[in-house]
């Protein structure tokens, strides 16, 4: 059975699934399939502040969707294989699929089931030194979320290539875009089990400094003209009044800059 059509197969089977796990001839593989762009009201909203500010970290990074979005997915994995990235291996691509190896256990599945802080630790710093290898080639990956990372054992992974930042705005805006997102993600991980509002900001804090130490100055610039244009809305949002009112992603969000705002020396007004 040729790739095109085990992947058919599959979609069919599965037409409203994303991404869907199938085994050919003993392997395990994968199918992406197509879907519309993904524009919703934050992404007006984005556009509005990219306007407003004229900063380009601001500008939206949502992919085409459809078939074109496949193939440049495609292309990106290409690349980051080439540079020697642990990706996954493109077997096929097509207007409605790509087929592709498997690359790895999801690294956020591995986070959540491991109970050992020390632990979690080791391989949330082993996923910032693939995140800092991934800059220093020029890179970018867009979407660093813990998710979209596999772990093997050995080495970090990068899956769901889908949006490349770098199209948008210059790479080292990309890469403190990269940063930001990925810290939000770890904070998960940085909740204290017996109060999940309150979290472990050393380990946010051990995570940057381990990136900065060897990170391109003007990627550290761009980092913190973000972290210091959003953290009027921290402020406002660190207050008892809000804590218990707002979800756990603004949450993270308002503990990640407060952090980075201490990291680089941003004054608190």
């Amino acid at each position: 059975m040729d790739y095109q059509t085990f992947g058919q197969n599959l979609i069919d089977q599965f037409p409203k699934s994303r991404t869907i796990q199938g085994t050919l001839d003993g392997q395990v593989l994968w199918i992406k399939q197509a879907v519309p762009p993904k524009a919703r009201i934050w992404h007006k909203l984005q556009r509005l502040a990219a306007w407003a500010t004229r900063q380009a970290i601001f500008n939206v990074t949502v992919s085409d969707g459809g078939a074109k979005s496949l193939y440049a997915e495609a292309e990106r994995l290409h690349d980051f294989k080439r540079r020697g990235f642990h990706v996954p291996d493109v077997l096929a691509v097509h207007d409605n699929m790509i087929v592709m190896t498997d690359a790895g256990p999801q690294l956020r599945a591995q986070l959540d089931r491991e109970p050992s802080p020390e632990k979690r630790s080791t391989l949330l710093h082993a996923a910032m030194d693939a995140m800092s290898s991934l800059h220093r080639a020029g890179l970018a990956h867009g979407r660093p979320y813990m998710r979209d990372m596999t772990w093997d054992g050995e080495k970090i992974g990068f899956l769901d290539l889908e949006e490349d930042p770098a199209k948008v705005m210059p790479v080292t805006t990309a890469q403190a875009r990269d940063i930001w997102i990925f810290l939000g993600a770890a904070s998960r991980y940085a909740r204290l089990k017996e109060d999940k509002k309150v979290f472990d900001e050393g380990l946010i804090a051990g995570l940057y400094n381990a990136y900065a130490r060897g990170a391109d100055p003007r990627t550290l610039k761009e980092l913190r003209f973000f972290v210091d244009y959003i953290s009027p809305a921290r402020r406002i949002l660190d207050q008892p009044l809000w804590w218990d009112k707002i979800g756990s992603d603004a949450r993270q969000a308002v503990i990640i800059n407060r952090c980075l705002e201490k990291q680089l020396n941003i004054a608190s007004n």
